[in-house]
């Protein structure tokens, strides 16, 4: 495998397409997809996530902002994207040209965005956000002003969405969100207002509210194959599809009472062999891991030592008989042993959706199908 640096992160892609069968499977295909690629597809890479999706039949994607929507619109000229957050005032024009798809939140918004697409001698296509307990964007229970949105003439309503707050924690407080955008819909259907679809439902409602009927539902987390810790997603065969890997890249043997990395927050009590890994906290191994992780190397667990450095880190190989170029698995599997996101993320004291916005462009994607690699993304070398 051609790569320019010992550290990459691996994506298994026919274990995305697993996820998504398993969606499809516990939602016996009642709803559609949404697939969020938002974040680069969690720092998978949107271009070959969004790919693999479109061959399996997925044809709608959601993002965060104007700039990752129009990223993924020069990959892919005629998938549908949706930005779930504000974007009204930051290049309106340029996405009202390339198709995006709007998030409304306000009349005064919606009024911006049709004064932007009027003058484009077009349509701008926006979903409604409906604030049922989130706290964050969207509709209250002001319906009137809602409804006056579909009464612009550039501004094309095709739907309505919430976003469930507590859906890992309270199925109660889920539910009462839901029948609350129920009611939003409703009440707009009285005033006359065509409403196509409507969504909510994300990853932990996908696993624990299966019965909730949606036009769309949005797999965020769950599509990657983390269920967060989340029970109810236990008879799903989910699997995760990243691998964090690198190799030894230089051995020494510390004698008793000799330190090792900044500080020296680790000193040999006995002779100690060490090895160093070319990754670091500015590749997404954070500092705040130093002397709490293991890593797999010959099938083994084996101990990080010492303060984690920008670049590398040092790992316990005593009596393990290691050698330079040995694979070491920071994320995944290695013979019997596996070491989870899960793991990772609990002791950054973060959840997996949050560490994986750790993993930065430093780290080559290489992506693996049918057992092959069949691409290379080096976002460095892109530069």
């Amino acid at each position: 495998m051609e790569i320019s640096r010992a550290a990459y992160l691996e994506v298994n892609l026919d274990k995305l397409e697993n996820n998504l069968k398993e969606i499809e499977r516990v939602t016996q295909k009642r709803s559609k997809i949404i697939a969020i690629v938002k974040s680069n597809a969690y720092h998978f890479g949107d271009e070959m996530i969004a790919k693999k999706l479109l061959g399996l039949g997925v044809d709608f994607f959601a993002v965060a902002n104007m700039n990752e929507a129009l990223s993924l619109r020069k990959k892919f000229e005629d998938i549908r994207i949706l930005i779930l957050g504000p974007a009204w005032g930051h290049m309106v024009d340029e996405g009202i040209r390339k198709k995006i798809t709007f998030t409304v939140s306000s009349f005064e918004e919606a009024e911006i965005l049709n004064s932007r697409a009027e003058k484009l001698n077009t349509k701008a296509i926006c979903h409604i956000a409906v604030d049922t307990g989130m706290g964050r964007i969207g509709f209250r229970d002001n319906y009137e002003e809602a409804a006056r949105v579909f009464k612009l003439c550039n501004i094309e309503v095709e739907g309505i969405f919430t976003h469930f707050a507590k859906s890992d924690s309270d199925p109660d407080f889920t539910r009462e969100q839901y029948v609350k955008l129920l009611k939003f819909k409703k009440e707009l259907w009285y005033m006359d207002c065509d409403i196509k679809l409507f969504h909510s439902s994300n990853s932990h409602a996908i696993m624990g509210h299966r019965v909730l009927e949606n036009s769309y539902i949005r797999p965020g987390i769950i599509l990657y194959g983390s269920p967060e810790g989340d029970k109810r997603a236990d008879d799903m065969n989910l699997s995760f599809i990243g691998s964090l890997k690198s190799e030894i890249s230089f051995i020494k043997t510390l004698e008793q009472g000799e330190g090792v990395s900044y500080g020296h927050l680790f000193v040999a009590d006995k002779e100690t062999e060490v090895a160093t890994i070319p990754i670091g906290y500015a590749d997404g191994i954070i500092r705040s891991l130093s002397g709490k992780i293991d890593v797999l190397i010959k099938g083994k667990r084996c101990r990080q030592i010492g303060r984690i450095c920008m670049d590398q880190m040092m790992v316990d190989v005593t009596g393990l008989g290691a050698r330079l170029g040995d694979e070491v698995v920071i994320i995944g599997e290695q013979g019997d042993e596996k070491i989870t996101i899960e793991e990772i993320a609990e002791k950054a004291g973060e959840i997996p959706t949050s560490y994986l916005t750790h993993l930065s462009e430093r780290l080559p994607r290489v992506y693996i199908e049918n057992g092959k690699v069949v691409k290379i993304i080096d976002y460095i070398l892109q530069r």
